[in-house]
């Protein structure tokens, strides 16, 4: 009689045999196919379809309020530009470093007006779709 672990092990793999499709002990279950070439306007749809959804604008909405963080606690240039002027030069290498990622300019930065952009974009393709039947209906 085996004992009570061997009995549970040999049963197991038993049953992951049987489901995996070929019924022969150790083989692998299938693989699923790779995607079928969607091309570029499919490439495009797809992005529309994530840009547009609230999970999407919710996330940008976060990012808009985490990108918000660095124009609160360094100098601002519109503001002071000669407190980040002494700032840069207080802090060597830093300061540069955080000037080359415009984190002194935070408002105008690129990277801040494509996170505010995109929200917009992503609020108008989720609003304009749920507003045209009421529309119609007047």
């Amino acid at each position: 009689m085996k004992p009570l672990h061997q009995e549970r092990a040999a049963t197991s793999t038993q049953q992951s045999d049987s489901t995996s499709g070929s019924g022969a002990p150790g083989a692998t279950p299938p693989t699923k196919a790779a995607p079928a070439d969607i091309g570029f306007v499919g490439l495009l749809r797809w992005a529309w379809r994530q840009l547009t959804t609230m999970r999407a604008a919710l996330i940008l909405l976060l990012m808009l309020a985490l990108a918000i963080i660095p124009a609160s606690l360094l100098p601002q240039r519109i503001q002071d530009p000669a407190r980040v002027a002494s700032f840069i030069e207080d802090n060597g290498q830093w300061g540069e470093v955080l000037d080359t990622f415009q984190l002194f300019d935070v408002h105008s930065s690129v990277w801040f007006a494509s996170i505010y952009i995109l929200l917009m974009v992503s609020l108008v393709g989720c609003i304009l779709p749920g507003t045209a039947a009421p529309i119609g209906d007047i």
